[in-house]
């Protein structure tokens, strides 16, 4: 595994590169709050049949393009993001996968900004109901996303610890940490955190991720009209999933597998299951190696 950071215009993506040269490109995105480092145990399988490219997001772990919560209303500028990384890219065969907001934003960017890609492969994806992204387009619609709980709950998240010793302590005492599997909690941290001068801070600001959760008028439905192929989607077998319109899914003919051990944190609690899964969802659509 090798870190790179990629120049798209504004700034830099720092990004995680699995080299393997004439192999198939796996372009991978991940979930609001992470970054790409938290899924290595998951991705490393795959090194083994694809190269992997995951960035961090902008606003998340190294990377260092402008992220202004004023000013954010959608994802677009994250598929925007994906676009510009892919392009500067040579050109390969090449697949993507993601996880929760990272789904979305892969659909939107090959939707509407040019990422070509020949399959796609989604965890937990967040599709809500149409009136969800309606909402926003309406006159105070996306102030009051402001105080959605996702939204109002990241707003709240503690930023700066004394060390990665103390933040480690405390996260592994929450309940959302609890089943994730050993080490992934580590590589979260790895580039999840940013030494200051009175010790460290989340690399991705709460007001950031709160912006992202807040920020809801972009329109999945639509994207998924422009795919000239649908999706493999993994929904969490637990609570707390965000396929919540999978009756929709399925009734546009959409193959959906149930996860039933898992939560929306799949790739972090069953790295490896959930790698097998998308080897298996991605390799079939690939030409003879």
């Amino acid at each position: 595994m090798e870190r790179i950071e990629i120049d798209i215009g504004d700034g830099a993506l720092s990004t995680l590169i699995w080299p393997r040269p004439g192999a198939p490109r796996l372009l991978f995105a991940h979930a609001n709050g992470f970054n790409a480092g938290t899924y290595r145990q998951m991705l490393e399988p795959l090194a083994e049949d694809f190269e992997i490219v995951a960035a961090d997001a902008r606003g998340h772990g190294r990377s260092t393009v402008p992220a202004d919560p004023e000013n954010l209303f959608d994802w677009h500028v994250f598929a925007r993001d994906l676009a510009a990384l892919n392009q500067t890219l040579e050109p390969r065969e090449t697949v993507f996968a993601g996880h929760s907001m990272g789904s979305v934003c892969g659909l939107l960017a090959a939707a509407k900004f040019g990422l070509s890609v020949k399959a796609m492969a989604f965890i937990e994806p967040v599709f809500m109901p149409t009136g969800f992204y309606a909402i926003p387009h309406i006159p105070g619609g996306a102030y009051l996303y402001q105080f959605n709980p996702m939204s109002s709950g990241a707003r709240r998240r503690r930023r700066d610890w004394d060390s990665r010793e103390q933040i480690i302590e405390r996260y592994r005492s929450k309940a959302l940490f609890s089943d994730w599997a050993p080490g992934v909690l580590e590589d979260y941290l790895e580039s999840g955190l940013s030494e200051t001068e009175a010790g460290v801070q989340l690399s991705c600001d709460p007001h950031w991720e709160a912006a992202i959760f807040a920020a809801q008028g972009h329109d999945p439905w639509q994207a998924l009209k422009q795919l000239p192929r649908h999706p493999a989607i993994l929904k969490a077998g637990r609570p707390g999933s965000t396929v919540y319109a999978d009756w929709r899914l399925r009734r546009r003919g959409m193959a959906i597998e149930v996860f039933e051990e898992a939560g929306h944190l799949a790739p972090m609690s069953h790295p490896v299951q959930s790698a097998r899964w998308l080897g298996g969802a991605l390799l079939p659509v690939l030409g003879p190696a």
